[in-house]
């Protein structure tokens, strides 16, 4: 499940504006829809946040340029750095 949310300037919080439902994380399909969203929707992400997923980095950065902000959840950080210690 991919989640699209933005936040409002004017109130400050959250809303989200698309959701993309998929059984297996490819970088073809990811593309694909951050592409559909970028030129038919006229998106575009200043800062993404996103699961310690090397497919989602290279999409973003593929589809958004190297100006996008791209935050890693700490948490999948630390459960992928115990992991490689146990």
């Amino acid at each position: 499940l991919f989640s699209l949310v933005t936040r409002s300037n004017v109130m400050n919080k959250g809303s989200p504006v698309a959701f993309f439902i998929i059984n297996s994380e490819t970088l073809f399909t990811i593309s694909r829809w951050l592409l559909w969203l970028k030129f038919e929707c006229s998106f575009y992400s200043k800062r993404t946040m996103i699961n310690c997923s090397v497919t989602e980095m290279d999409v973003i950065l593929s589809t958004f340029g190297t100006k996008v902000q791209v935050l890693v959840f700490y948490w999948h950080i630390r459960r992928a750095w115990e992991k490689k210690l146990a």
